[in-house]
């Protein structure tokens, strides 16, 4: 029985170990991402929250993303200065939280070139490119499994 463990214990590890990587891979591309549009990693994520959001408000986008209302603000003055972002206020509410946003002309290109662009997209196409119909099929519906689980076991 001893042995059951130690392989259950040895294969999570190795499991967790390939998801961490594979994350921080991930975070890799879109730090590249952004960083080719002139942008932070934050910047882009509200970029192109707001791009499918068109009106969310701060406060709403802090959710969204999960990050302090101060770190919001301050982005969401720098998109505002670079001509990315526009208020969508008639008059300025009393609370900055309560502010809704849209992005201008140059922030919608700048979301589109963020998708095309996407260097993980581009770098899991080369992944795809070397496995077969069947094992994509069945990498996704492990995935979706385990998430699944994972979710239920809360």
């Amino acid at each position: 029985m001893m042995v059951g463990i130690n392989t259950d214990t040895e294969n999570i590890s190795e499991l967790l170990k390939t998801y961490w990587s594979i994350q921080r891979i991930s975070a890799g591309y879109a730090d590249q991402n952004a960083a080719s549009l002139g942008l932070t990693i934050q910047q882009l994520a509200m970029i192109n929250v707001i791009y499918s959001t068109p009106g969310i408000s701060v406060a709403d986008l802090t959710k969204r993303l999960i990050i302090t209302g101060s770190s919001a603000a301050a982005n969401v003055d720098g998109l505002i200065s670079l001509g990315l972002v526009v208020k969508l206020n008639k008059t300025i509410p009393n609370d900055s939280m309560d502010l809704t946003l849209k992005l201008s002309k140059k922030g919608e290109d700048l979301s589109k070139r963020s998708t095309a662009n996407a260097f993980m997209y581009k770098a899991m196409m080369k992944v795809f490119e070397n496995l077969t119909e069947n094992e994509i099929e069945e990498l996704i519906r492990l995935n979706k499994k385990v998430e699944t689980l994972l979710k239920k076991s809360k």
